[in-house]
């Protein structure tokens, strides 16, 4: 049987707009951050602990506004505890509640350690950090590949929508401590930093283009050319192409400073795109 295409789709778009667009990105933020932060606190020790303070700090505070978000797009926060009373190994919906309350523990814990310094307790932040590297970088996977197991226009064609979300976190992550490492004044870390902003822009251009390859029937279809045109001129230009060059060749303040605004911009921009567009109308 012929599969249906977007015009004899049967589906009915997903009341989802701003508190989920909000969710993706702040859960890429904290994700992103957080892995950074436990990375960047492995490779250079404690010598930059106000650094990695701030960056497991802000995971938290991203993570936590994300549940709220979570919470309110469910309009019943009974649904998600209820979820918790249960772990289906099945439901990518259960996996996903499942992997994120585990996430905000380990971002809990290491905010919580990196601020009280107490010794016994510093010693054991940085295993507790590699640790949660896994539940972070879940966090960042797992809804591009809700999305995309969905019935969904656009969705159910988007194969490498979880990899294009979980680079798009890793930029977040990292323009999100370059702008933390400016904000203190630390220049120890703005070269890698720099590197890996860079890098993650150039691996997120090749995602990105394979999340299109794959769906560009259908998003062609629902935002038309024009639309079509500048979305990919905001999100690859603007958030990919220039922020990835500017890290790349510049060390100048003012300009990583629009770099990693414009990266933010860019992964903001995509989500939002990525939200609207099952209730977009065939054209």
């Amino acid at each position: 049987m012929q599969e249906p295409n977007d015009a004899q789709a049967l589906t009915k778009p997903p009341p989802w707009h701003g508190w989920v667009t909000a969710d993706l990105f702040l859960s890429g933020l904290s994700s992103g951050t957080f892995v950074v932060a436990a990375i960047g606190q492995l490779s250079v020790g404690d010598s930059l602990m106000r650094l990695t303070q701030i960056g497991f700090l802000l995971a938290l505070g991203a993570i936590v506004l994300d549940l709220v978000c979570l919470v309110a797009d469910l309009g019943d926060p009974g649904r998600f505890f209820h979820m918790l009373r249960r772990l289906k190994l099945r439901s990518p919906m259960s996996l996903g509640v499942w992997g994120i309350s585990i996430y905000a523990m380990f971002a809990f814990a290491c905010a919580a350690m990196t601020t009280a310094r107490i010794g016994a307790l510093e010693k054991i932040q940085p295993i507790v950090a590699t640790v949660g590297i896994a539940p972070a970088l879940f966090v960042g996977l797992y809804k591009g590949v809700l999305f995309s197991t969905s019935a969904q226009p656009v969705w159910r064609d988007a194969r490498w929508l979880g990899t294009e979300l979980s680079v798009s976190a890793g930029i977040i992550g990292a323009a999100t401590m370059l702008l933390a490492t400016m904000v203190i004044g630390a220049s120890q870390p703005i070269t890698p930093l720099r590197a890996v902003l860079a890098a993650l822009s150039a691996v997120e251009i090749v995602a990105l283009a394979l999340f299109v390859k794959t769906a560009a029937g259908s998003i062609g279809r629902r935002l038309g050319k024009p639309r079509c045109i500048f979305a990919y001129l905001a999100i690859g230009v603007g958030g990919l192409i220039a922020p990835g060059l500017l890290a790349a060749v510049t060390a100048d303040s003012t300009a990583l400073l629009c770099a990693a605004v414009l990266a933010l911009g860019g992964a903001l921009a995509s989500r939002h795109y990525l939200i609207i567009l099952p209730h977009e109308e065939v054209r």
